[in-house]
């Protein structure tokens, strides 16, 4: 059997990080903020690609490592009661002594033996391949009891474990996503600590992002969050991360994967509300983990989804299924405009451009809720230090406003922020 050298925690030892590093001390927030479980961009080490016959299992390959570097007594009693398994026939014949003696001890939280454990579970099931499948939902079950601790070393290790887990198992996990989703909601839920949450959607994403259905994947979400709404924020984070790439930008495939998700809102087999709702936590996810300048893409889609509810206001047999969905994306819209007085705007001219085009549309077309948006969001992008706005752009929209009117329900003038609509028909805005 061709093996390769195998340290998915990295070479270090059980040395706390901060007295690794540096003397700073460091808070237990500061060092939960300071983890990477990021396994899937892991640059390897140069002996990790070397083919040797002589390695044997990925499992005895790691146990002979920690042999050397942890030297605890638990530590020590788990690898006397091992089974010989250096091959990997001999780990297939023995796998239920050995993972029954992996579970053993880790049952112990024993935190001076546990970082060689879980890497060895990780190991054991690299080597395992779909035959570890039968023992996922009792290592899930144990690594979630883990997340108790309140030392930020293990819970590291416990999320690296879990994410390598879902790493080279996500072909078995994928042919049972609704088995595997519903084992790992308890994760996502407003009853754990954010961190939790976080650490959660970071591991899961890997495998939410192979799974081809993703619309299928999408109607099980939020099927299962109509009965454990709970979990509304932390499936809000899952669907971000299968988004966000490497560097603060979007991964390659989310166009296509946000495209869905917006025009879902439109989409009369699906539960809108509880869809905008997880909606709301992917934008206020997005406006904190993409850069400026590279969220063209959220406007790109979201643009082009208003465009197309827009077409659907004029179809008698979608003009209200599109209205209910317009009004709602526009509401995530204004979420991200009113981010941090604008900041997140990267294509200010695009924007009123899709504005404009919604006010010259007839009143039966345009309905109050809807025009009422529409000016919140153009007079934030008037009022923002941070939106660059061309005079053109902002006279044609000022001038749209004014040419409009009001709003039949709402009389003027309309309170927006610091800023009246009355106001925007003064010259010195043109």
């Amino acid at each position: 059997m061709s093996t390769a050298s195998y340290y998915p925690f990295g070479c270090r030892t059980s040395i706390p990080r901060e007295y690794a590093t540096d003397n700073k001390f460091q808070t237990f927030s500061e060092r939960i903020g300071n983890i990477n479980i990021d396994v899937f961009h892991r640059v390897g080490h140069k002996y990790e690609e070397e083919d040797s016959e002589d390695q044997g299992t990925f499992f005895h390959q790691c146990l002979q490592k920690w042999s050397v570097l942890n030297l605890t007594e638990s530590f020590d009693n788990f690898r006397r009661g091992l089974p010989s398994a250096q091959t990997l026939p001999q780990l297939l014949n023995q796998k239920d002594e050995v993972f029954a003696a992996l579970m053993k001890h880790i049952e112990m939280k024993n935190p001076l033996s546990l970082q060689p454990l879980l890497e060895l579970v990780v190991a054991f099931a690299r080597d395992l391949y779909h035959d570890f499948y039968p023992y996922y939902q009792r290592v899930l079950t144990l690594l979630i009891s883990l997340l108790s601790a309140k030392d930020a070393d293990v819970l590291e290790w416990v999320f690296t474990a879990l994410a390598y887990v879902f790493k080279f198992l996500w072909r078995c996990l994928v042919r049972n996503v609704n088995v595997v989703f519903d084992s790992l909601l308890p994760l996502l839920s407003n009853s754990r600590p954010q961190y939790v949450n976080n650490f959660a959607a970071e591991s899961f994403a890997f495998v939410a992002r192979k799974v081809k259905d993703k619309r299928g994947f999408l109607v099980l979400m939020l099927r299962t969050l109509e009965t454990r709404p709970q979990s509304l924020s932390g499936c809000g984070s899952l669907l971000f991360e299968g988004l966000r790439g490497v560097s603060g930008q979007f991964h390659s495939s989310a166009e296509l994967v946000l495209t869905l998700y917006l025009q879902s809102l439109g989409d009369p087999n699906m539960p809108t509300q509880t869809l905008y709702e997880v909606l709301t936590h992917v934008v206020d996810s997005m406006l904190g983990g993409i850069k400026r300048n590279k969220g063209g893409l959220f406007w790109k889609c979201a643009l082009d989804t208003v465009s197309l509810f827009t077409q659907g206001c004029h179809e008698k047999d979608q003009c209200e299924l599109a209205q209910k969905a317009l009004i709602l994306t526009l509401q995530l819209l204004l979420r991200a405009v009113t981010y941090k007085n604008g900041v997140f705007v990267g294509d200010p001219q695009s924007l009123v451009v899709q504005l404009i085009a919604l006010l010259r549309l007839s009143h039966s077309t345009l309905p109050d809720g809807i025009l009422v948006m529409v000016i919140e969001i153009g007079a934030l992008l008037l009022q923002s230090e941070h939106v660059k706005l061309s005079q053109e752009h902002s006279s044609l929209l000022t001038r749209e406003y004014i040419c409009r009117g009001p709003p039949l329900r709402n009389p003027w003038p309309i309170l927006v922020g610091d800023l009246r609509l009355a106001d925007l028909a003064r010259p010195t805005l043109f």
